[in-house]
């Protein structure tokens, strides 16, 4: 449903991957290295907590359940670097609103992945008449990942915000 390709990035949603044993298995070995307390810092406490009690396999599975898991493979290696995550909320006119979250591999920080993920991302949901906005939320502090969301036209939403969150919203005018 949200599969997308940039110039660097092939963005593959997370159930075509968990149907093929071989990717299936790749993604499940790569997890741990993916998924560091580092990395995790900034996401839902649970996360990190559920890794180390269940299995890839079903750290996994319970991200599908939840929502919408999308893989995120850099093209030039064909390596897993980072996973994005898509809760989809439908209104009464049957609109979507996108509550979205991401992270990478510790050793592709930097290098502009997180800024061509969302723009290319964007791209493909502006291209879909049935999505309103896209929302995200960073921490209050971190300004790499604010910054990202601004330079991919998100505004920060100040009535949605918290004092430990920036909520950053994408609005589609259709």
């Amino acid at each position: 449903m949200f599969g997308f390709e940039t110039q660097r990035l092939n963005v593959i949603d997370a159930k075509n991957i968990v149907r093929d044993d071989k990717s299936a298995t790749s993604l499940y070995v790569r997890l741990p290295e993916l998924l560091t307390d580092e990395v995790l810092t900034t996401l839902p406490p649970y996360f990190a907590s559920e890794l180390a009690e269940y299995s890839a396999k079903d750290w996994v599975k319970r991200r599908l359940d939840e929502g919408e898991m999308l893989a995120i493979v850099e093209r030039q290696s064909n390596a897993i670097i980072g996973l994005m995550f898509v809760f989809v909320e439908t209104d009464s006119s049957d609109q979507l609103h996108l509550r979205i979250g991401y992270l990478f591999h510790k050793r592709v920080w930097g290098q502009g992945f997180a800024s061509e993920l969302l723009l290319g991302f964007v791209e493909h949901c502006a291209m879909r008449s049935t999505v309103a906005s896209i929302a995200g939320g960073v921490e209050v502090g971190n300004v790499a990942s604010a910054r990202v969301l601004e330079k991919a036209g998100f505004e920060l939403d100040q009535s949605q915000s918290t004092l430990e969150t920036l909520q950053y919203v994408k609005a589609f005018v259709r």
